[in-house]
């Protein structure tokens, strides 16, 4: 089965098309390819992605999901959603990476439900999220 982000001729497909090619990828078991030209983002922020964080956060996913993968993401999906992480990363001069895994939850629907105008998420995840900060904030202490 092959999967494909598409758009107009000579625009970039949207970050919704290329999100869910992401995720139909995964779900089916694909290898995806994606090929981006990336401009520099105009304004905002972010972290080098070189960090012990980084690092604590990839060994929380190898040892209780390891079939994730923790990749960069811009955005929280369908329009939804606001991050902070800028303001803190301002503020105090920190690593600011707004990781909150999803495990149980479709993803599709996820996407759509998190931040929509009915909020909510599995309560597996919650807990799942809970786990994820306690264990990655023992880790860096």
């Amino acid at each position: 089965m092959r999967h494909e982000a598409s758009a107009p001729a000579g625009r970039p497909a949207s970050a919704e098309a290329l999100r869910e090619l992401g995720f139909r990828a995964c779900r089916d078991g694909l290898d995806a390819r994606l090929w981006l030209d990336v401009a520099p983002p105009k304004g905002g922020s972010s972290s080098d992605p070189d960090t012990p964080l980084r690092d604590t956060i990839e060994a929380f996913l190898a040892d209780h999901d390891p079939d994730a993968r923790l990749i960069p993401a811009l955005g929280y999906g369908y329009g939804y959603g606001y991050s902070d992480c800028h303001v803190l990363r301002e503020a105090y001069g920190s690593i600011a990476y707004g990781f909150i895994p999803f495990r149980y939850g479709d993803a599709m629907t996820n996407l759509k439900t998190k931040h929509g105008a009915d909020e909510r998420i599995v309560l597996d995840d919650l807990c799942f999220q809970v786990q994820a900060a306690h264990t990655i904030a023992r880790e860096l202490q």
